[in-house]
């Protein structure tokens, strides 16, 4: 058997300008020594890393504007930063930090301080030592009270306390009059702000203020002293009436009061239609004010809103599931909405372990009462769904768009798109084109293709992209950003499209992997020269329980020819080599292919080498060859924590075939000696470059 080459593709390195390093995203435990010989950068982005402890040296940054360390694993910040005379934005968001150092006074040239998603009980008084600080941002802490010395920050505009455990609103923020954007809301279990005391009136600079899922059952009269207030937001409260001196802010544009206790309107609400106001939301008070269709239709008889741009708890281009619900029929629930174009909409996944059904039926608009704009459709929206266990519905919602239909005359036809709900997070699928016959000429109809999809990983937060693909393919481009490709199962015929997943349940983490594995390409030169590509794929299948069966395990062998994947596991001769070992004889390449499939592998193992597989950057199988005289070769060419894994998973099921030759790396057709280390692009090389890595079988 000839050589084996595995190409790979060098992972993208730092984002670079003149003054600006991007390292985030990339798994780094420890900053790399060689940012700190540039002395010059102004903008050192570390997010979304594993990084503990920052070294002492990076005080020589001397010309440092903005750094970013959120979503790491800081537990404390060395004083070191706080010596960077001219830091004018810090992040230290989303880490393990439960108190902040005084020392952060020394930076003042300060204007930006992003402190959110810590462990923080309290601020400290040397905050107000920040005389340039513009924004302080503290949400999704634990504190409940304000230092007095935010007064001093004269400067200060914007002010995020959302997510904190105040019970009552704090007055030493209305001492700090600069203010112009200011969010206080709170979370399900968390302590609730019930009052708003005069002293607000101070804050006249103010432009948007939010102030929602609190239990505040009335504003002050005061609040008329905030002359240039654009924005008030007061939904999910336990408003009962609003005062009349709301009415005279003539710069006010959006007003949303959804979900209170509002019984009546003031009588001067006119004063305040006929000035800016834009956007007003009434909806989920008692009637007349909104809750129910003619309710809104008696506020706009009696307050003339003709002028206002909207006034309404169905508006689709940002419509949500819970004001669906609210128009639809008792006995079904369905609803005749005018989407604009490239709008979408929201709806609920349920807990059940049952498919679930949206259909989209286009139906005649009515054109003497109707007319629809340039560019929009009118759609019959019908969702029906069995409750799972207790009735209990999914809080998450997924995000379900259409698009312009190719034959407008085709206004009967139904979509059907088939939901497999669960508990993962939201994601947006794929388009994908279904040819249907209408009127017997072949169109082509454009549907959302829907399932749900996560990832194993140990990750706070992870981004999802999903797109289709006829392979199972995995690629970790990066720890926080992780795009996953999913083959096509099932028959699409007409405009039924059906997904069809298995979910994975790992350990400790009930994570989902749906319908991808992680993978591994051979480029294999044939007799004829032609190049094939061969990828392995395995579906993992579970238990209703959750148990992991990997003797079960489905074996795909797929290959890419003539510009397409194909599955060519029913076209492969199952033979097992003299040590048991199970072999694939492809024809297409004339050799053997060996891949254990592990069926004594202990769960916690597995489960660390998937967790291995996705903290590197190059997604990886353990891939065995075995020629007739029953030498080995084994890929190791991955991250050294992912080798490790391998290695010891290997060595507790009895691995133990010869080491793999010294590799060989070919740039651009010459040797060039390197070596590897903890990263997957070998030393010598740069982001671009093509490095194929030859192992020759003994």
């Amino acid at each position: 058997m000839g050589p084996m080459t595995l190409a790979l593709r060098p992972p993208r390195g730092p984002r670079r300008r003149a003054d600006s390093i991007d390292y985030s995203g990339k798994g780094l435990s420890e900053l790399p020594r060689h940012i700190f010989r540039n002395t010059e950068v102004k903008r050192l982005r570390l997010h979304d890393n594993n990084i503990t402890e920052l070294p002492r040296e990076i005080n020589t940054l001397v010309c440092l504007e903005r750094l970013t360390l959120n979503n790491n694993g800081l537990n404390d910040i060395i004083d070191e930063v706080f010596l960077l005379e001219n830091l004018r934005c810090l992040d230290l968001s989303d880490n393990s930090l439960t108190q902040l150092s005084a020392a952060v006074s020394n930076l003042r040239e300060l204007r930006e301080l992003h402190l959110n998603k810590l462990d923080l009980t309290y601020l400290i008084e040397d905050i107000g030592w920040l005389p340039k600080l513009e924004v302080l941002s503290v949400a999704y802490n634990k504190l409940t009270e304000i230092p007095g010395s935010i007064s001093q920050l004269k400067k200060l505009k914007v002010l995020i306390l959302t997510g904190n455990h105040f019970d009552h609103f704090p007055d030493e923020v209305c001492a700090v009059t600069s203010l112009e954007t200011m969010s206080i809301s709170s979370q399900v279990g968390e302590s609730k702000i019930c009052f708003i005391q005069d002293s607000i009136g101070r804050l006249r600079n103010m432009k948007e203020l939010y102030l929602e899922n609190n239990t505040i059952s009335t504003l002050p009269e005061t609040i008329r002293e905030m002359k240039e207030l654009e924005v008030l937001s007061c939904f999910s409260n336990r408003l009962e009436q609003l005062p009349d001196s709301l009415c005279t802010l003539k710069n006010l544009r959006v007003l949303l009061l959804q979900h209170n206790r509002l019984s009546k309107l003031p009588d001067n609400l006119d004063q305040l239609l006929e000035m800016n106001l834009k956007e007003l939301r009434l909806d989920g008070n008692p009637h007349p004010c909104g809750s129910k269709g003619a309710g809104l239709r008696q506020v706009r008889d009696q307050h003339k809103l003709a002028r206002l741009a909207r006034i309404s708890s169905c508006n689709a281009s940002t419509m949500d599931y819970r004001y669906i619900f609210r128009y639809r029929l008792k006995k079904w629930l369905q609803q005749v909405i005018n989407f604009p174009a490239k709008c979408s909409i929201r709806v609920p996944s349920k807990a059940t372990p049952i498919e679930t059904s949206l259909t989209f039926k286009l139906v005649n608009p009515d054109k003497s009462s109707l007319t629809l704009c340039k560019g929009s459709r009118e759609i019959l929206v019908s969702y029906i769904v069995e409750l799972g266990p207790r009735n209990y519905p999914l809080r998450k919602p997924v995000t379900l768009a259409m698009t312009h239909w190719a034959d407008p005359a085709d206004r009967s036809r139904e979509i059907v798109v088939k939901i497999n709900p669960s508990r993962a997070a939201n994601v947006r699928a794929p388009w994908v084109e279904v040819p249907t016959k209408v009127a017997g000429s072949l169109v082509k109809a454009r549907v959302r293709q829907f399932s749900q999809f996560a990832v194993i990983s140990r990750l706070k937060t992870d981004k999802f992209r999903v797109s289709s693909s006829q392979g199972a393919d995995l690629h970790s481009t990066a720890l926080h950003d992780v795009t996953v490709k999913v083959p096509k199962r099932g028959v699409v015929g007409d405009a039924d499209v059906n997904l069809r997943v298995k979910p994975i349940v790992l350990g400790e983490y009930p994570q989902h992997v749906y319908g991808a594995s992680p993978f591994v390409e051979v480029w294999r030169p044939a007799a004829d020269k032609r190049t094939f590509r061969l990828k392995v794929a395995i579906s993992l299948p579970v238990t209703r329980k959750g148990d992991f069966t990997p003797s079960d395990a489905d074996l795909h062998l797929l290959l890419h020819a003539e510009g397409q994947w194909t599955d060519v596991t029913s076209e492969v001769s199952h033979k097992k080599s003299e040590d048991g070992k199970l072999l694939l004889d492809t024809k297409y390449c004339g050799g053997y292919m060996a891949l254990e499939t592990a069926d004594d592998l202990d769960l916690k193992d597995l489960y660390d080498l998937a967790d291995a597989v996705w903290e590197g950057s190059q997604a990886c199988l353990i891939l065995k060859q075995n020629r007739r005289d029953r030498s080995h070769v084994m890929i190791t060419c991955v991250p050294r924590e992912m080798a490790s894994a391998i290695s010891r998973v290997l060595d507790n099921n009895g691995w133990t075939g010869p080491e793999p030759t010294e590799p060989v790396f070919l740039q651009d057709g010459q040797p060039v000696q390197v070596t590897l280390d903890g990263n997957v692009r070998p030393r010598g090389t740069w982001p671009g470059d093509r490095v194929t890595i030859i192992y020759n079988c003994r």
